[in-house]
């Protein structure tokens, strides 16, 4: 007896959720929006700008003056503006002295502070755009550099409040910290680190300062 035909039965359709590449277009879009509107309403504040105005208005009297004998070498991790000076060595310095705000340096020969008045010169260098400038030692060299540097906070000897943890810190072996060719920074003591005016933990906060990103911390964050 001949069996009547049989045809298979299709699998019922697959739900679909909502389309994973159109979600995540939406969520990009709104993030770029969002993005937008944040930085329409707070645009970049000019960092470098108003540390130079803080440095211009700071108290004088914290500033201190290192003069460095040296080579000609110096090191820097961002370059700025100098100005080479025809003019009394000694005008320059009163110069750099008065205005601490505006120039982080000064170099001359050595020997041309004896010279003719028409025969010296100096340079200059600004503050604004040089970070970490510092000219290399040398004994038997023959140019002078003076330096200036601010210190926001008086140094202070630690004692017996000195951290054993930070003192015996090391890596592979070898400690971070000596007390007298490597001690640890205090910001703000005129180090090296943080020695700027206005030093404070927290100063212009800001709620757009928060931003959580594709991170999902709003917990921490809040």
């Amino acid at each position: 007896r001949a069996q009547p035909a049989r045809h298979p039965v299709p699998p019922p359709p697959l739900a679909m959720g909502p389309c994973l590449s159109t979600q995540k277009n939406r969520n990009d879009a709104y993030h770029s929006a969002h993005s937008m509107k944040c930085a329409a309403n707070n645009p970049p504040k000019d960092i470098e700008g108003n540390l130079i105005q803080l440095f211009e208005k700071a108290d004088k009297s914290k500033f201190r003056f290192d003069e460095v004998i040296s080579g000609g070498s110096y090191s820097y991790q961002k370059s700025g503006e100098k100005t080479e000076v025809q003019g009394l060595i000694s005008d320059g310095i009163a110069e750099f002295k008065a205005n601490p705000g505006k120039y982080v340096a000064i170099a001359y020969q050595t020997s041309m502070a004896d010279w003719p008045e028409d025969q010296q010169k100096y340079t200059l260098y600004m503050r604004k755009g040089w970070q970490g400038l510092k000219p290399k030692e040398a004994d038997d060299g023959w140019q002078t550099w003076i330096v200036s540097s601010y210190e926001c906070l008086p140094k202070i000897d630690l004692g017996s409040a000195a951290d054993e943890h930070t003192d015996g810190m090391n890596y592979k072996g070898y400690k971070l910290h000596d007390p007298v060719n490597n001690p640890p920074l205090q910001p703000g003591r005129g180090m090296g680190c943080a020695d700027i005016p206005g030093l404070k933990i927290i100063g212009d906060v800001d709620p757009n300062d928060v931003h959580q990103g594709q991170v999902g911390n709003c917990w921490l964050l809040s």
